[in-house]
């Protein structure tokens, strides 16, 4: 078997998918693709041969799902003969490369383990060339790629599944994508899957990636749904004549994936043949950001005033002229800023993003809304996005949002396509890369949890994906202070708003502390609530949160207040008392 490719042999014309080709064939037959490398060898022989026949000169190896998890005794044995039947196949006329999909674990360690186990694998049967393909991003691509930058004469492809807005399923973005691959070490990168032709084409257009050769496989069209299968619909002639102008563009390695078979690889033999490869007509890139539009509370916080931001939970009815007198009494009091809970303890109310613009619109005051992870996709989450730009929203928390609480947990279920790193990720990606003026982000900082130096990695890793700063969990107990302070000191440039919440009574300041995630109180703090009264209690809480803004000051950038219970003159006597420290 040949050594892996380089740069200097040209492009190379690959096969198209296997996998949907072969669910078209065997529909009937419920046994996963790659099982049929052990079960029916010859149909999968007479996949790579159709495609070879049509003018495939590099096959893939029908191996892509197979790097899920770290494969077994089971897996292994499809792995080889995986690898022996493209081998026999190619019979040393075309290229084999270890096709290897997208890896699945908790972390990237675990994919990393996955993949580093089918290299290793996959190059003791002689494999020296590979490609992972319809990846969501890098996740445990280091691993995999430190054993094979080891290897000699190793050639290494990458390439991403990305829509035509160029975000993946995880909502990175594939310019960041690309880059990223480079610096770990793939000789080609590029895109496959959920494109259709044109789109792809168009993407790449804005891309303007040139750090390394191209790999570009686009699906056969957008995909349909016939009864119970998904079909890809398109126009072979007219995907080989987009293939060709994408060489242009700087492809070398070009074929196709879901919906593709060996008519559109003959089709693209065709059109070579005709030369009727053209330089591809590059698109205007996409708006860059500017350093504009900051809010007045942004400007603030860069000038090193101390702020204040105020939380107002949205109403759980249809009314807003209660929420609205009390945003208004709240400004008037000396908020700078509003924040709008996104369903907290995952019980419906009215949208955050929604009411934020109402208040911006009606009230003229800067507006923080929770952006959660939960229920919202990638498509959900820009289209949220690009609204909030609309109305003049600049500033978003981003959070990964409390549970549905519900008992039928086969019925209903909260939905997470994003955790809140990979949602900071994406909403920084959405600013660079699409909007005039970025939007600031802000996240969650937890200073009551039980392992600080957990929280403070995870601020860092979220720092380094785009955000600007931190609304902590209420500081109530001396350990709180101590992690403010190291938070202060380890995460250099970040802006921090000190939490501060007043509990209303003892009952409500032990339930706090033994129900609620993220809340921890002294002991000393509850006991000084024993026998109050509703106005003592309520006084009580005005100074506590005064007394532990008196303590945090020099620890943080502002205030963050959260309104207990809807009491917004108890809130409002807080922002005053704190505009005079």
């Amino acid at each position: 078997m040949k050594d892996g490719w380089t740069p200097g042999e040209g492009k190379l014309l690959f096969d198209g998918a296997m996998g949907t080709y072969f669910a078209s064939l065997y529909h009937e037959d419920m046994d996963a693709c790659e099982e049929s490398n052990l079960t029916h060898p010859d149909r999968i022989l007479a996949i790579h041969r159709a495609y070879l026949s049509a003018g495939s000169r590099a096959i893939r190896t029908n191996t892509f799902a197979l790097s899920r998890s770290v494969p077994g005794d089971r897996e292994k044995r499809l792995l080889r003969a995986g690898c022996a039947l493209a081998a026999e196949a190619a019979a040393g006329k075309a290229r084999v490369f270890g096709d290897l999909g997208p890896a699945q674990g908790q972390d990237a360690s675990e994919k990393g383990r996955a993949y580093r186990a089918c290299v290793e694998e996959m190059l003791r049967q002689g494999i020296r060339a590979f490609i992972f393909e319809t990846l969501p991003d890098c996740e445990g691509l280091r691993e995999a790629l430190e054993v094979l930058r080891a290897e000699e004469g190793v050639c290494v492809a990458v390439s991403f599944a990305v829509g035509e807005d160029g975000y993946s399923r995880t909502g990175a973005y594939a310019g960041d994508l690309l880059r990223e691959a480079a610096r770990l070490g793939a000789d080609v990168c590029g895109l496959n899957c959920v494109c259709g032709p044109q789109g792809m084409l168009r993407l790449l257009g804005r891309l303007h990636f040139r750090e390394r050769p191209l790999t570009v496989m686009p699906n056969a069209g957008l995909p349909m749904v016939a009864r119970t299968r998904t079909v890809y619909k398109g126009d072979p002639e007219g995907f080989a004549r987009v293939l060709s102008r994408c060489v242009g563009m700087g492809a070398v390695f070009l074929g196709g994936c879901c919906g593709t078979t060996p008519e559109y690889i003959r089709a693209c033999v065709r059109v070579e043949e005709a030369g009727e490869t053209a330089a591809a007509d590059e698109e205007e890139g996409t708006v860059k950001p500017g350093e504009g539009g900051d809010t007045l509370f942004f400007r603030r916080l860069k000038a090193g005033r101390r702020v204040i931001a105020v939380e107002l939970d949205p109403p759980r009815e249809a009314g807003t002229d209660a929420f609205m007198r009390g945003a208004e009494t709240l400004k008037a009091a000396g908020a700078d800023l509003l924040t709008l809970a996104d369903s907290p303890m995952g019980r419906a109310s009215m949208d955050p993003s929604l009411l934020a613009c109402k208040v911006k619109r009606e009230l003229d005051m800067d507006v923080l809304p929770h952006l959660t992870c939960r229920d919202r996709n990638v498509n959900a989450t820009k289209a949220l996005l690009l609204g909030l730009w609309a109305e003049g929203v600049r500033d978003v928390l981003l959070l990964t949002g409390d549970p549905v609480p519900t008992s039928e947990r086969d019925e209903v279920k909260s939905v997470y396509q994003f955790n809140s790193r990979k949602l900071t990720a994406y909403v920084s990606a959405v600013s660079r890369n699409e909007l005039p003026s970025p939007f600031r982000i802000f996240c969650a900082l937890n200073v009551n949890a039980a392992n600080p130096d957990i929280q403070l990695r995870l601020c860092r890793e979220k720092i380094a994906a785009g955000a600007v700063g931190f609304l902590t969990q209420p500081v109530l107990s001396p350990e709180a202070v101590d992690c403010l302070r190291r938070a202060r000191e380890e995460l250099k440039g970040a802006f921090i708003l000190c939490g501060l919440y007043p509990p209303v009574s003892q009952r409500n300041a032990e339930f706090l502390d033994r129900n609620v995630q993220g809340m921890r109180l002294s002991g000393e703090i509850i006991a000084s609530y024993a026998g109050l009264d509703r106005e003592a209690a309520q006084a009580r809480g005005i100074a506590l949160a005064v007394e532990t803004a008196r303590v945090c000051r020099d620890l943080c950038d502002g205030f963050y207040v959260v309104t207990p219970f809807g009491r917004v003159e108890m809130t409002a006597e807080i922002v005053r008392r704190l505009k005079r420290l």
